[in-house]
C-alpha cells in the first residue's frame, strides 16, 4: 500500500475547489498530501490511501510525507519513506527525496550538503540526492484574452515575500511615482500610471482579466533549503497566457527554454523600464504570446502521474 499521511483530509479537489484557492488553507503539507492524492486517485491510480494516522506497516509498503505530517506515522516502521521537501528541512533516513526544483536535483548531477532532521528534531548535516517531483498548478486557475497594452498587472503571492519597493508601487502607486527620479525617460509613462497594480495575497489562484503576472521576491524572505522555491509562477503564466515579469530566480530560469518564456526583472525600476519597453513593442507582445501559447499545458495532471509511475519503480531498487 501508498500511503499520504495529513493532518487535514481534504475532499476531492473536483468536488470542492473553493477549499484549495487560498493559500491560508492550502500550505505545502495539504500540497503534497491531500492535492496530489486526489490528482492520483482522479487518473485511476490504484493502491493509494490519503490517511491523518498510519498504524501498522509492511515492508513494502511506501509513505509519501511532508515534514508537517510527520507525527501522523512512526517513522522507524518498516515502510519506504518518501520525503517531499518544501520550505522544511530534510528528514534523515528516507529513500527518496522530491524537489520541483530542477536545480538541486540529481537529474543535474549535483549533490548537496543540506540541513536535517532526525524525527526527534536533532540538527545535523549530510549529503543528500534530490529528485525532480513537480508540484501541481492550483486549483481553478483561468485562461485569459490579455488586452494589449495592458490595463491590468498582477502580483501573485504571499504579502510577507514581496519586495518592499514592489508593494508600494502596488499600495501606493503615485507616491512611488513621485519618488521615481527618472519618470521623464519612460515613454508611456501616463498609460504606466493608469494600469491597475493590484496584488492577490493569500491567494491560489488568478480571476481571468490579467494582462500581466509579476513578482520580485523581497531578500529578507525564503529558506536555505532545497526545493524551498517551486518554479510555478512561470507555469501558471503559461497556462493562463499572460506575460510574466519575473525576477531570475534560478528555478525560473532552469525551466527557461526561450527568451521569450518572460521577462526578467531585478528591481521595480527595471520592472517599469521593461513594462515601458513592452508596450512600446507590440512584436515583443506577439512573440511573449506566441511562445508562452505553446507552453501552456506543461505543468499538468499528467505530468504528476507520470512522475509518480516513475518515482514508484525507481524505489524497487531499494
Amino acid at each position: 500500500m501508498i500511503y499520504f499521511p495529513t493532518n487535514n483530509l481534504l475532499p476531492n479537489y473536483r468536488e470542492f475547489p473553493s477549499l484549495y484557492n487560498h493559500y491560508s488553507l492550502l500550505k505545502g503539507k495539504d500540497v503534497y498530501s491531500s492535492y496530489i492524492y486526489w490528482i492520483l486517485k482522479n487518473n485511476c491510480i490504484q493502491n493509494i490511501k490519503l490517511v491523518d494516522k498510519i498504524d501498522t506497516t509492511k515492508k513494502n509498503d511506501i509513505i509519501f510525507f511532508h515534514f508537517d505530517n510527520l507525527k501522523c506515522f512512526n517513522f522507524n516502521s518498516r515502510a519506504k519513506k518518501v520525503q517531499f521537501v518544501s520550505d522544511r528541512p530534510l528528514v534523515n533516513g528516507c529513500q527518496l527525496y522530491l524537489t520541483s526544483d530542477h536545480t538541486v536535483c540529481s537529474d543535474y548531477n549535483k549533490k548537496n550538503f543540506l540541513p536535517y532532521v532526525e524525527p526527534s528534531i536533532l540538527s545535523k548535516s549530510y549529503l543528500v540526492e534530490m529528485t525532480f517531483f513537480p508540484e501541481p498548478l492550483p486549483v481553478g486557475l483561468r485562461k485569459c484574452k490579455v488586452n494589449y497594452p495592458p490595463k491590468k498587472a498582477v502580483c501573485m503571492g504571499l504579502y510577507d515575500n514581496v519586495d518592499r519597493e514592489l508593494l508600494q508601487l502596488i499600495e501606493e502607486k503615485n507616491m512611488f511615482f513621485s519618488t521615481f527620479k527618472i519618470t521623464k525617460k519612460i515613454k508611456n509613462i501616463n498609460f504606466i500610471k493608469n494600469i491597475k497594480f493590484e496584488l492577490y495575497n493569500e491567494c491560489n489562484n488568478n480571476k481571468g482579466d490579467e494582462d500581466i503576472f509579476f513578482f520580485i521576491r523581497n531578500k529578507e524572505s525564503g529558506y536555505n533549503y532545497a526545493g524551498y522555491k517551486h518554479p510555478n509562477r512561470l507555469f501558471i503564466s503559461f497556462y493562463c497566457n499572460v506575460p510574466g515579469f519575473y525576477y531570475g530566480e534560478k528555478v525560473i530560469c532552469a525551466n527557461r527554454k526561450s527568451e521569450y518564456d518572460f521577462i526578467e526583472v531585478s528591481s521595480t525600476s527595471e520592472f517599469i523600464y521593461k513594462l515601458d519597453n513592452y508596450i512600446s513593442n507590440e512584436n515583443l507582445f506577439l512573440n511573449i504570446l506566441k511562445q508562452i501559447k505553446s507552453r501552456e499545458d506543461e505543468n499538468n495532471e499528467q505530468l504528476v502521474v507520470k512522475t509518480f509511475n516513475k518515482i514508484i519503480q525507481q524505489l524497487k531498487n531499494y
